[in-house]
């Protein structure tokens, strides 16, 4: 049973116990309003989890029905001005008229511009996923099954495709073919394999199939992690973090290569969980195990960013303080979650002394340890911290549980939860922002009165992409619910559980 549930049957009645007035909310489709781009008597059914992209278009997929049937379709664009980008049934442009699509089956990554791609299912003559891309008003297919597999010798055919990230520079997608994994870079007119060889060696990136596995950036600068191999061990014993760039591959940080500041250790980046991401800026956020090359082999977790030729700078590093409480130490745990906007600005979720703690900031601008263990104050601010009272609550309540987190290149940070109370057995699932560094505020919870065309509704189930907790970032090409302009895009029902619309903002305290 989800936990959202098991606190409805706790007691349904505390979502509307103080009804806090929020601010006001745009509405970007509502069930049972008419569908854009279906004739008048076609209404939204069953919209799903909406992404938002740097600058405030939206995506998102569902149905559409007319009174005996329903269509799958997906929508995009700015709110009040949305497409129906694509129709169950419609053909595709760039692929034969027998190949029809189906389904969506992946979030969707937007670019700056407002370029949607997204996987779906076909059916037709091919019924296999592909990547297809929304732009200047036409959804066209890239590459499917049983096409002959750009960059590969005659004969290689591509099975799956996925795109991996966007940018107004182009996509990145990757697949298999009946030869291997493969990435490919599309600018918008031209598909070209990225180069799988560097030097005298092959790279074998490791996640294909899994956006957010590479990066890409608006100079279509793309990076990611694999390892080296080829018949030579002596020169391809390792890998690293990689960067394609107009045609050409790179090795920007390797195994091996040695830690700025730490004489005794190295670096150890090809095989880590959590990939690269990249900015703007050029700046590549990367987590690596550093590993002293003394008889004691021993290791410790960090997160480093790198610009251009300079030495990479510490983000986080294992077993580092807190730095308003400096004996509460960061547990050295392998860091998945990653993620920064422009100029290094990052937000990590970490466990320091056992509790779930959230913290914000940018790099070291010096290195202060000498050892990969070496011990100290992080230099990020701790912005949230299980158990202490929430902004926006009594001091009876605390937090309880984070979940959803996001982050923009306006240097702000949004994050969800469940707020509870001591004195009740009750929880609150609430919704806080801030800027930099600053102490959040509260701006949504459930239960929360709100104003859209100036009729007031109750939100309740305020749902966000995606699921699972992760920090999302408009940096690097990937998908997020919160825009560069500051915009909060999320699900809830208005008033009543049937009443699901996809809602943008709030963007003021409550």
């Amino acid at each position: 049973m989800k936990l959202r549930n098991l606190i409805k049957i706790i007691g349904l009645a505390s979502f509307f116990l103080a009804a806090p007035v929020g601010a006001d909310i745009k509405l970007v489709a509502k069930v049972d309003q008419t569908a854009a781009g279906f004739p008048s008597h076609f209404s939204y059914k069953n919209l799903q989890e909406p992404v938002i992209g740097p600058s405030g278009h939206v995506a998102f997929a569902g149905l559409a029905f007319d009174g005996r049937a329903y269509t799958k379709a997906a929508w995009a664009g700015l709110p009040g001005d949305l497409e129906a980008i694509i129709k169950e049934n419609d053909t595709i442009a760039g692929f034969p008229g027998n190949v029809f699509f189906s389904d969506v089956s992946s979030s969707f990554l937007i670019s700056r511009s407002g370029a949607v791609a997204f996987s779906a299912t076909l059916k037709g003559a091919i019924t296999r996923n592909t990547a297809l891309v929304y732009r200047n008003g036409v959804t066209q297919g890239i590459l499917k099954a049983a096409d002959p597999a750009p960059g590969f010798p005659p004969g290689t055919v591509v099975g799956e495709v996925t795109p991996l990230a966007i940018s107004d520079a182009g996509v990145v997608l990757g697949g298999m073919t009946t030869a291997g994994a493969a990435l490919w870079f599309w600018d918008f007119e031209k598909i070209e394999r990225i180069s799988t060889t560097i030097g005298d060696c092959n790279y074998f990136s490791l996640a294909v199939y899994v956006p957010g596995s590479v990066g890409i950036n608006q100079t279509g600068n793309v990076v990611f992690n694999a390892t080296l191999y080829s018949g030579d061990k002596k020169k391809c014993f390792s890998g690293g973090v990689f960067k394609w760039s107009n045609g050409k591959t790179e090795l920007l940080v390797a195994d091996g290569d040695p830690v700025p500041g730490m004489p005794d250790a190295v670096f150890g980046v090809s095989l880590t969980e959590s990939p690269p991401k990249i900015n703007d800026q050029d700046e590549i956020i990367f987590t690596a195990k550093l590993i002293q090359i003394t008889s004691s082999r021993s290791t410790n977790n960090s997160i480093w960013i790198k610009n251009g030729l300079n030495e990479p700078r510490l983000l986080l590093l294992g077993g580092e303080g807190l730095k308003e409480k400096s004996d509460n130490l960061i547990f050295p745990a392998i860091f998945l979650d990653s993620n920064f906007a422009n100029f290094g600005y990052s937000m990590l979720p970490v466990i320091a002394n056992g509790l779930d703690v959230l913290l914000a900031g940018k790099p070291r601008e010096i290195q202060p340890y000498d050892d990969p263990k070496g011990t100290g104050a992080t230099q990020l601010t701790t912005i949230a911290a299980k158990n202490d009272q929430p902004p926006g609550f009594d001091p009876s309540w605390y937090y309880n549980i984070f979940s959803n987190r996001a982050i923009n290149n306006a240097e702000q940070y949004v994050f969800t939860g469940y707020s509870a109370n001591a004195l009740e057995r009750r929880s609150v699932f609430a919704m806080w922002r801030g800027t930099g560094t600053e102490r959040p505020r509260l701006i949504a919870q459930d239960g929360m009165k709100c104003s859209i065309n100036n009729v007031e509704y109750i939100l309740r189930d305020i749902d966000l992409f995606p699921t699972k907790a992760v920090t999302l970032s408009t940096a690097g090409g990937q998908s997020s619910w919160f825009s560069d302009t500051g915009e909060i895009v999320f699900r809830a029902s208005l008033n009543s559980s049937s009443n699901v619309a996809i809602l943008l903002g709030p963007v003021n305290a409550i």
